[in-house]
């Protein structure tokens, strides 16, 4: 034979081998397509009557799971080996890895890891010294998830941070002293938290939609007073996001989210934990029947027919659904953070203004607060506008005064700036979705008053 039919033979089988293991890969991904990935929890470890959102995070005992949709619970196949415990599993938009928070040895910090489905192949993702959990994707292969965190005046709490799938380039993402839990990716590249305020008081709990780099954080949907718990949410094929609140289904739509809520038709009764869309009005929903022990899976359809039960078990509970199945790549948003900067900059168009229609001319100066000082103080421009220069990455609220140095309105919301961030607002407690009067504001003719304490 001669040395170029040798080469050739050579070529011709490596491109063969080459292509068993591409078809190989396919083919164990293909078998994944379509079942339902979800946490079991001992029925032993949880109240099923009162469940306890933020206790259930760290249970001991959970463990994640696979299994073909509608076959018996003897059919289901443990994903999690050698964890101790683990829990919410999101997978990837290509539905080729899971990612997922567990603890690896009792008594372990809770980390973030990734499964590859077609192998099995487990990786850890981050090294944290307190509590991690709640891991969502990223476009461009980062990983965002809530972390635990101690500050300096004692508040535990939860902020929401980012990696690459290696660990490496963490990001914290939320600045507040809030507990941020449930990350979700929006198709519009936004990241949505689930978010309760805890100092200095507990406030309501809320979506915040804020870019993948900690900017432009704002309220998405709020909740009613008396409610306690929101789950994680998810966006559909007909741009609605669906949630559990409280234990029941709810939906809001994009176009107007703070007034467009509405629940969720189906036939069943009970209490709802958590919910998945699996295409136009179908979901698969975690919840615990009338009269039933435990929370079991659920598929929700268009109609009473095609709502039916299809996992329960007495000895757990059935949660955090997901089907394995390609999902849309959310857009990439640029980043405008500039880290070698330690400032943002803020602008209100009008202080004054405190609701549609209503302006309070008493209000004179803005002050700057911090977690437990005044960082600032500055006084409103005549058509009630003020820029101010503030320090980056360090959680801060607004609240107006008069000539006498009483509160007009706040404090506002805790917000935040990141390095270089450029945000602003319409006035003091303004309707969310009013926009601003087409004018330039007279603060923005004079360069930013520094509050940089």
């Amino acid at each position: 034979m001669s040395r170029s039919n040798n080469i050739f033979g050579i070529f011709v089988a490596s491109m063969i081998l080459s292509l068993s293991v591409l078809w190989s890969g396919c083919a164990s991904q293909q078998k994944e397509d379509g079942k339902v990935i979800f946490t079991r929890i001992p029925a032993i470890s949880a109240n099923a009557n009162s469940p306890d959102p933020q206790s259930l995070k760290y249970l001991p005992g959970m463990q994640i799971v696979i299994a073909d949709m509608g076959t018996s619970p003897e059919n289901l196949r443990l994903l999690s080996h050698g964890f101790f415990s683990a829990r919410a599993p999101e997978v990837d938009f290509d539905g080729l890895t899971v990612v997922f928070s567990a603890q690896q040895n009792e008594g372990d910090i809770w980390q973030i890891w990734t499964l590859h489905l077609a192998d099995n192949t487990v990786t850890q993702v981050t090294q944290c010294k307190y509590n991690c959990t709640d891991p969502a994707w990223l476009p461009g292969g980062r990983i965002a998830y809530s972390k635990q965190q101690l500050n300096e005046k004692g508040l535990v709490f939860h902020a929401i941070f980012s990696c690459l799938q290696d660990g490496t380039d963490e990001v914290q993402i939320t600045f507040q002293p809030h507990e941020d839990f449930h990350t979700g990716m929006l198709n519009d590249g936004r990241l949505l938290v689930s978010s309760k305020q805890l100092y200095p008081e507990e406030g309501k709990v809320k979506y915040l939609a804020v870019h993948p780099d900690g900017t432009k954080a704002e309220l998405f949907y709020e909740a009613s007073d008396s409610l306690q718990y929101m789950g994680k949410a998810w966006e559909t094929d007909d741009h609605r996001l669906v949630f559990v609140e409280s234990g029941a289904l709810a939906t809001v739509r994009f176009n107007r989210p703070l007034h467009s809520r509405a629940t969720v038709e189906h036939h069943i009764r009970g209490t709802f934990w958590s919910i998945f869309p699996t295409g136009k009005n179908n979901f698969i929903a975690s919840v615990k029947q009338t009269n039933a022990q435990t929370y079991g899976l659920t598929r929700i359809g268009d109609t009473p027919d095609t709502d039916e039960p299809y996992y329960n078990d007495e000895e757990y509970h059935f949660i955090e659904p997901i089907v394995v199945m390609s999902r849309p790549v959310p857009k990439k948003l640029p980043s405008i953070v500039m880290t070698d900067r330690s400032t943002g900059y803020f602008i209100c168009m009008d202080a004054k203004r405190s609701e549609p229609g209503a302006i309070d001319t008493s209000a004179t100066s803005v002050q700057l607060l911090g977690l437990d000082e005044v960082l600032g103080e500055t006084t409103l421009e005549e058509d009630g506008s003020f820029y101010i220069e503030v320090g980056a990455d360090r959680p801060i609220r607004f609240q107006t005064l008069n000539e006498k140095g009483e509160v007009v309105n706040g404090p506002s919301s805790w917000m935040w700036l990141r390095p270089n961030e450029r945000r602003g607002c319409v006035g003091c407690h303004e309707d969310r979705e009013m926009a601003p009067p087409n004018v330039v504001p007279k603060a923005i003719e004079k360069a930013p008053f520094a509050m940089i304490k």
